[in-house]
């Protein structure tokens, strides 16, 4: 009876990694949908979105309890970059209508005003020259606008890169204690690295699928202490 007993209070251990994986399966659930259906329902996004970021405070959770469990420092510091990453890709999510909209204007104000332009030259029977200057100057005011947000997602691309090879690094650390966690790190490189040729995406989605029956494993482990 007292085994049974002990038993029963250390339940509280296995529940982050139970409740990590069970988010987990959430989380690519509802992916698929929005990738599936978001054409069919337009504001589907928003209804899955609260509880995408629900299910990935569950996971952080069970990945830093487990940096605890095994004394993995650098996953335990990955995991606490991963939550700053996650809060602002979401600040920058709802901030995107409000900067998408001042974006698209200037780029018409720049569109309306070579326009505007050719018109005058043409109508002033201006030369091939001067109209050539105003296409070059339109090029060179478009590729301005164009430029920050070219930089923004070249340096998303980047950190996304770093952090992915870094976490697969960290998950191969565990070494033979947690079973699956050096070919979920392999995985995670090689993903990472090949999405370009997409490939990646698949080994990416086994790493994801391995990590859920790692933290079940966890808590299974957990209940037999």
């Amino acid at each position: 009876m007292k085994k049974k007993s002990g038993a029963k209070n250390l339940d509280w251990i296995s529940k982050p990694f139970m409740l990590g994986g069970f988010a987990s399966i959430e989380i690519i659930v509802l992916t698929f949908i929005n990738m599936f259906f978001s054409g069919v329902f337009s504001g589907i996004f928003y209804v899955t979105f609260p509880l995408i970021l629900v299910g990935y405070f569950f996971i952080f959770n069970a990945m830093y309890s487990l940096s605890k469990k095994y004394k993995n420092k650098m996953f335990g510091a990955l995991v606490i970059v991963g939550i700053i990453l996650m809060v602002l890709f979401d600040v920058g999510i709802f901030g995107v209508p409000y900067i998408a909209s001042d974006y698209i204007a200037s780029i018409n104000q720049t569109s309306a005003d070579y326009n505007q332009t050719i018109a005058n030259l043409i109508a002033n029977n201006s030369t091939d020259e001067q109209i050539s200057q105003a296409k070059d100057d339109f090029s060179a005011n478009l590729f301005n606008v164009f430029m920050p947000v070219f930089f923004v997602i070249i340096t998303i691309i980047i950190v996304f890169l770093i952090y992915y090879i870094l976490l697969g690094v960290a998950f191969i650390k565990f070494g033979k204690k947690v079973e699956y966690a050096k070919t979920i790190g392999i995985l995670n490189i090689v993903g990472v690295c090949t999405l370009i040729i997409f490939v990646g995406v698949f080994a990416l989605l086994a790493a994801e699928i391995l990590s859920i029956v790692l933290l079940f494993n966890e808590a299974k482990r957990a209940k037999e202490i």
